[in-house]
Parts: structure tokens; C-alpha cells; sequence
């Protein structure tokens, strides 16, 4: 938008009584965000922590090992698979040998895009565990095996029973 367009609405806006602050924000440009995140600051209330300072979060690893995962999925196909994929840590133990063994179920749509990820001989497939294991091994410090099975669950985001399982 143009300021000319802009600047009646940030008057318009900033008349009102019920609005104190108006910053305009182009995060192409980088500009203002300082200030945006400066004024969002000022209102938050100062208090005690919710949770001990160490922690970094309250999800368990596997839900950020399965993140781990589906991004490797995204940034290897871009527009080619839909964010409706999902990933599932089957499962999650150390082995004797000290590496950790994970499996993870990758969940998709329709059986097209289960051809997309394994790509041609398997290709695919083996490219996003190689790079998902990288990262994961980074994560924790540790080395894993990283087992990936894809699996077709058709329409499972409109499924009550299949949100909930994946924790919606």
C-alpha cells in the first residue's frame, strides 16, 4: 500500500478512543517491527514464571522430533505436498548400542501424494531421512536410526477420530 492510502487510515484508526497505539508494520520491508514488538512489551504484565526458566518447553521431544521431520518434509517438496501432512513417532527407545531408534509414520491424504514422497525408487524418501536424521541427531546430541513408513489416511484432517489421535 501506498502512504497515501495508508496515512487516512492510521488517522482514522488513531481517532478512535478506544485504540492508544498504531504502528505500521512492513515486515518485507523490516519496518517497524522493533517498535511493534516494543509496544507489544509494554502491555504485558510483569510477573513470576510459569514454568522454571531452564525449561524450553513444554512439549516432549518427540513432538519436536516429529516438527523436525515435517519441515524437512515441506522444504524438500515446497508446493508439491500440502501442509496436510503429518508425521507420527511410532516409536522412540534407545538400543544397546547407545544410538536411539525412531520410527515415524508420515500421514498423508491420498495415495498420489504417498508416491510423491517415496519419489521414484524410493528416492525421496531416503533424501528427507537423511537430512530429518541430520537434524534430529544435532537436536539431542545423540545418534539415532530414523525409520520412515508413509502412510494414506484419506481425508484424516475431517476425521474427529484422527485429529484427536494427532493431538488437535
Amino acid at each position: 500500500m501506498t502512504k497515501k492510502v495508508i496515512l487516512p487510515l492510521i488517522k482514522e484508526l488513531t481517532d478512535l478512543k478506544y485504540i492508544t497505539d498504531v504502528i505500521p508494520v512492513s515486515a518485507s520491508k523490516n519496518d517497524n517491527i522493533e517498535e511493534l514488538i516494543n509496544c507489544v512489551e509494554s502491555y504485558l504484565p510483569n510477573g513470576e514464571f510459569y514454568f522454571d526458566p531452564e525449561f524450553l518447553s513444554t512439549q516432549p521431544v518427540r513432538f519436536f522430533v516429529s516438527e523436525i521431520i515435517r519441515e524437512t518434509i515441506f522444504t524438500s517438496y515446497h508446493k508439491e505436498i500440502p501442509y496436510s501432512t503429518e508425521v507420527v513417532i511410532s516409536e522412540f527407545k534407545e538400543k544397546n548400542d547407545g544410538k536411539w531408534f525412531i520410527s515415524a509414520d508420515i500421514v498423508v491424504e491420498k495415495q498420489s501424494q504417498k508416491g510423491i514422497i517415496i519419489g521414484a525408487g524410493g528416492k525421496k524418501i531416503k533424501e528427507i531421512g537423511e537430512k530429518s536424521r541430520k537434524e534430529i541427531e544435532d537436536y539431542l546430541d545423540n545418534e539415532i536410526f530414523l525409520e520412515l513408513f508413509v502412510k494414506v489416511r484419506e481425508n484424516w484432517r475431517k476425521k474427529p477420530v484422527f485429529l484427536k489421535s494427532y493431538g488437535y
